[in-house]
C-alpha cells in the first residue's frame, strides 16, 4: 500500500468473536499494520446501586478485555 493510505475493517466488538473477524480480515488482505485504532466504546447508564454483575461485565468486556485481546 502507498504511504498515507488506510483501510477500514468493520466488526462488532461487543463480543470476543469480533476479534477473530478483525484478525481474519488482516490475514486475508495481508495488511502491514503500523497503527490500529479501535473506535468503539460501551456504557450502561443503570444507577450505581442497581447495575447487575452481567451488565457490568458486558461494559468491562467491551471496553477493556476485547481491546486487550
Amino acid at each position: 500500500k502507498r504511504q498515507g493510505q488506510f483501510d477500514f475493517i468493520r466488526a462488532d466488538l461487543s463480543d470476543y468473536s469480533g476479534i477473530e473477524n478483525i484478525a481474519a480480515a488482516i490475514r486475508e488482505q495481508g495488511f502491514l499494520i503500523k497503527y490500529l485504532v479501535l473506535n468503539f466504546g460501551m456504557t450502561d447508564r443503570t444507577a450505581f446501586g442497581e447495575i447487575t454483575p452481567e451488565k457490568w461485565e458486558s461494559v468491562i468486556r467491551a471496553n477493556i478485555n476485547i481491546p486487550f485481546f
